[in-house]
């Protein structure tokens, strides 16, 4: 029975079934790409590389290229990633709402889940950067009032609708909101 190396890690319990391994590769794939790991070129040729593989050798010589034991899980020369605020929803429904950014770099995640980001009442200090990462999933981003917002979400075979058209002009000395991120197979709104 074969282990798929996942990071710098193996598996602890065997899997026989490709599919399975091969999904496992994804989910992990995704969570590094969501930590900062990969750039957007790299994450879609490594996605490429997992499906293509026929069997298991294939598949964990294709992880490997993406996730290196050597370098702990981070392809060489890669930069390290923000150490800002996260929020994930991983095969669930979350709701975070109230006064909770507070860093200027956040990153967003759903896999196969539902996130609802309500911004409504949080305060920016700064101009904020929200990465956010949907893969087969739903994302939701409730915007502030007065924020200007520049939207650069990417949507690969996915559906991305921006109800808010910019949000508020940007004022002397405000701070704006930045989206940035990919969905994937995934439907991002913004309200």
């Amino acid at each position: 029975m074969a282990h798929i190396p996942i990071g710098s890690e193996k598996r602890d319990t065997p899997v026989d079934d490709l599919e399975t391994q091969r999904q496992d590769a994804l989910d992990t794939l995704a969570a590094r790409y969501a930590e900062g790991v990969f750039d957007e070129d790299t994450f879609e040729r490594a996605l490429t590389d997992v499906r293509a593989a026929t069997d298991q050798r294939t598949l964990s010589a294709a992880v490997r290229a993406y996730l290196p034991a050597a370098t702990g899980g981070r392809p060489s020369g890669s930069p390290q990633p923000d150490p800002g605020q996260s929020v994930t929803a991983i095969l669930t429904e979350r709701t975070v709402s109230g006064d909770w950014i507070h860093h200027r770099a956040v990153t967003a995640t759903t896999v196969m889940g539902s996130l609802t980001l309500d911004l409504r009442d949080v305060v920016l200090t700064e101009d904020t950067r929200l990465h956010v990462v949907a893969v087969m999933g739903e994302l939701k981003i409730l915007l502030p009032r007065d924020v200007a917002v520049h939207n650069e979400v990417s949507a690969i075979l996915a559906e991305h609708t921006d109800h808010s058209r910019g949000g508020s002009p940007r004022r002397t000395g405000s701070p704006a909101l930045y989206l940035t991120g990919t969905a994937i197979l995934a439907e991002v709104t913004v309200y």
